[in-house]
Order: structure tokens, then C-alpha cells, then sequence
């Protein structure tokens, strides 16, 4: 069965409909990570995490960077995590300073 609220793999959708989206592949990425580990995760854990997942493959025991990858910065990371946990209805929250968890959704809510 097709997921109807796939919003990566757009190919057959019309232009002027996908005009129309917001999106955030590096937000969306950073949500990844968080899903991944379930659980709270400091800017240091982020910043390796994604090296390793986004921008990176392991070769002979070590991480190699991807040919052409743009890596991100810690500050980068850091920025994003912020400023992803101040928006209106965040994905993200601070539980401490830099210690960021999911935030918990209520879908009943308003």
C-alpha cells in the first residue's frame, strides 16, 4: 500500500502542488535522529549522530566523510535545535540547556 502522507518522494506529484509545501529536509532530518534514540539527546550527541547518518559511511573500521557531503557545523546543529524548539507548535524542547528531547504532541488539542 502507498503511504498517502509520504512527503520525501514527491516525483508524481504536480509542480504547482509542491509549490505549495513548507519544507525542512535538515529539520526533518534532526527529527530522524531523535526518533532514532527515543529519548533526550545533548547538541554533542546530535552533531555525531548526524555526521555518522547524513553525512558520512564506515570504511575499514572508521567513519569516512561522503564524497560531496556538506557537513554541518556544531554551531549549525546548535542553531537548529534552538530554533526549532521555539517554534509556535515545536517538534523539539528544551529539557535543559543544550539537552533536547521530542516534544510530546497532544492531538486533541487546539
Amino acid at each position: 500500500m502507498v503511504n498517502i502522507f509520504d512527503i520525501k518522494n514527491l516525483e508524481n506529484i504536480p509542480k504547482d502542488v509542491r509549490g505549495g509545501l513548507k519544507r525542512d529536509p535538515f529539520g526533518d532530518e534532526i527529527i530522524q535522529l531523535f526518533r532514532m534514540a527515543d529519548g533526550p539527546l545533548t547538541v554533542d550527541q546530535v552533531y555525531i549522530a548526524y555526521y555518522r547518518l547524513f553525512s558520512a559511511s564506515m570504511k575499514e573500521g572508521e567513519y569516512k566523510t561522503k564524497p560531496g557531503a556538506k557537513l554541518k557545523s556544531k554551531r549549525q546543529i546548535m542553531l537548529k535545535l534552538y530554533n526549532m524548539s521555539k517554534l509556535e507548535n515545536p517538534q523539539i524542547t528544551s529539557v535543559d540547556r543544550a539537552i533536547y528531547k521530542l516534544a510530546e504532541r497532544n492531538l486533541f488539542s487546539s
